[in-house]
């Protein structure tokens, strides 16, 4: 069999360029996926945040996030848009993110031992070079396994408290820049406290920020304190330079 060595390169250059077609709209069409939740999170964090009212400064953003989405999807094949779409439907239909809950709530319930359950530690995935632990992927059925009923309880009432401490510290907030760092950090609580899947307070970073932004939230009232004294005080130079400069007007010296 003969082989024509010249064509070789381009039949293999044909192949690469397709295989990195359907690997470029596979990872597209995931990003678009991913990325169609963007415009309702950026709704629930204009409201939650309390930015809604400053909605024309988000206008811009908005048209340009549908262009990029409306130019994006028209360069795709519906047929494997249809696809993925069925793909997901499927996924979901065979392992549902509420049942997954559910059946870790199930275990955590069905293997206590005790009324305080299995001790600290024996549900977490860290832990595991000090012994045996059971792995409880989401945090508030791991809770309720390592503490019981009582540890998750007194865990949430502390979580929400601290989720209302801190939403009265930030609408308390005078400066404008830091009441709008507040507004970020507070909803990150809010949405970590009650996330039902995953550990993020198990895992780095998130766990280090969470107490960090707590934290910072804690101490913002003292810096805000601090910068309506340094705005009164530059108020105060500012005016009581005017008022000189209108006395000079008003009494000019003679030369």
């Amino acid at each position: 069999m003969d082989i024509n060595f010249e064509i070789l390169p381009l039949v293999s250059l044909k192949h690469i360029v397709v295989a990195s077609h359907e690997s470029f709209c596979k990872n597209l069409v995931d990003y678009f996926r991913q990325a169609a939740l963007v415009p309702a999170v950026m709704i629930i964090m204009l409201f939650l945040t309390g930015k809604i009212a400053d909605f024309k400064r988000f206008i811009p953003i908005a048209i340009g996030l549908s262009l990029v989405l409306l130019i994006g999807f028209s360069f795709l094949n519906p047929d494997f848009v249809q696809e993925r779409i069925d793909s997901f439907v499927g996924r979901w239909n065979a392992s549902p993110p509420y049942s997954f809950i559910q059946e870790q709530f199930d275990f955590a319930m069905r293997t206590q031992k005790g009324f305080l359950g299995q001790g600290l530690g024996s549900g977490t995935n860290s832990t595991r070079i000090f012994g045996k632990v059971s792995l409880i992927e989401t945090y508030h059925p791991k809770l309720l396994f390592e503490m019981g009923f009582p540890g998750l309880i007194a865990f949430m009432i502390f979580v929400s408290h601290l989720c209302f401490l801190t939403f009265k510290i930030y609408r308390g907030l005078k400066d404008e820049c830091l009441k709008s760092f507040a507004s970020g950090f507070w909803v990150f609580l809010l949405i970590i406290a009650y996330f039902p899947y995953w550990y993020p307070l198990d895992t780095d970073p998130v766990c280090v920020y969470y107490w960090l932004f707590a934290g910072v939230l804690l101490k913002l009232p003292v810096i805000d304190k601090e910068e309506q004294i340094k705005l009164k005080a530059q108020k105060a130079a500012e005016d009581a330079l005017k008022k000189r400069v209108k006395t000079k007007r008003r009494n000019p010296s003679a030369i």
